[in-house]
């Protein structure tokens, strides 16, 4: 906890303080909320504390590592036949503003602004962004990426098309939460603008497990593979599918110098 002046005694902690005459001296502790704590302490001060919460998968997750085990999945190639399904699909026109929603390290939307389309680019991982940044003045193309929660969209009728590619959707325990991502995408699109969101099929994931794997006794689809990949990482994947709720959830362990393991659902 922090002491009278505020400072930190262990650890990292934000903390704010307030001189309050009429709080009577008093070692009080009270939570007022899921993410701080008000603690009433000594010299009448008031703090208040940003409370320690664990960080979710999807803070964690989308890094340097994490991109080596797509290497034979994400390729320039599937990019483009992506771009142009979707440009297909869209029907947008030439100069058309473009929100590409959860942009990853930035292969869909450098390859839209490569095509004549202002793109911005949303993604929460700061590593992701900077790759983005990085490959788009490369590239020679204008993309303005942005770090941000897709929760916390501002925009307002500015997008003519806002696109959610490679299953980026859901990641969110609250359904709520997701609840508001739509809410707020609805709000950042132009009158008549169009969404499109690119997401694992749910029946053809329940088609392959039924397949592949096994049936535990709470109902839980399960199922294993391990591959090699090009640049010589071998990945383990464990699927885990709830037919009753067509939720889906991989976990990815990885041996190099050192094994790593990555989660997602």
């Amino acid at each position: 906890l922090p002491d009278r002046f505020g400072r930190a005694k262990r650890g990292k902690v934000w903390k704010h303080w307030l001189r309050r005459a009429d709080i009577n001296c008093q070692k009080t502790c009270k939570n007022i909320g899921s993410n701080h704590i008000l603690i009433l302490g000594e010299e009448n001060f008031l703090i208040l504390m940003a409370a320690k919460s664990k960080k979710q998968w999807w803070e964690t997750l989308f890094d340097e590592k994490y991109l080596k085990t797509y290497v034979d999945i994400v390729t320039p190639e599937l990019t483009k036949k992506q771009i142009t399904f979707l440009l297909k699909r869209l029907q947008l026109k030439k100069g058309a503003e473009i929100l590409d929603l959860a942009c990853g390290h930035g292969r869909h939307a450098i390859e839209l602004a490569k095509r004549g389309y202002k793109v911005t680019g949303l993604d929460f991982s700061k590593h992701f962004i900077d790759i983005a940044k990085k490959d788009a003045k490369e590239k020679g193309v204008k993309v303005n990426f942005v770090r941000g929660d897709m929760r916390n969209l501002s925009f307002v009728n500015k997008f003519d098309a806002i696109t959610n590619m490679f299953t980026s959707f859901g990641y969110f325990d609250d359904e709520s939460d997701n609840e508001l991502v739509l809410r707020k995408i609805s709000r950042a699109l132009k009158p008549n603008g169009k969404f499109l969101i690119d997401i694992n099929n749910g029946m053809r994931t329940l088609a392959r497990m039924s397949q592949k794997g096994k049936t535990d006794k709470t109902g839980l689809l399960r199922a294993a593979h391990k591959e090699k990949l090009s640049n010589g990482l071998i990945v383990t994947t464990k699927d885990e599918f709830d037919p009753a709720t067509m939720r889906w959830s991989m976990t990815r362990t990885w041996k190099e110098k050192s094994p790593h393991r990555a989660e997602c659902g």
